[in-house]
């Protein structure tokens, strides 16, 4: 059980990244309504956030959040640049369909009020 516990940092650590590195791909790779864009990175900001309020990474691995950060706003740029200048899939499946249409106001409200509690923590943490 002692193990078990010594390795749940490193488990949270794990799953956070992969949520991480899924919402970059995502941001990269489809094509979007900007709101739902916006909201994605927001979402991607916020796992950020935990990681670092949460001291995941060791300090050697300092550069990683740099290059996250970087492969985010990269992302963003190559989608909007996607958005400005390409038409949107004429046939699009039903599931791309969905991500052309704007998200619904109670995803963009919960994932405010999620990253400003997150502000709020960082705050008052110090």
């Amino acid at each position: 059980m002692n193990a078990l516990l010594s390795l749940l940092p490193l488990l949270v650590a794990a799953v956070l990244a992969v949520a991480l590195v899924v919402t970059i791909v995502q941001i990269w790779a489809r094509y979007q309504h900007p709101m739902r864009l916006a909201l994605q990175a927001v979402g991607a900001a916020s796992l950020m956030g935990v990681i670092g309020l949460a001291g995941l990474l060791p300090d050697a691995l300092w550069w990683v959040s740099w290059v996250l950060a970087l492969a985010i706003l990269l992302g963003i740029a190559f989608s909007a640049r996607r958005l400005l200048v390409g038409a949107p899939p004429s046939e699009p499946s039903p599931r791309k369909a969905k991500l052309l249409d704007p998200p619904p106001r109670s995803s963009a409200v919960v994932e405010v009020l999620f990253w400003l509690a997150l502000v709020v923590v960082a705050l008052i943490a110090g």
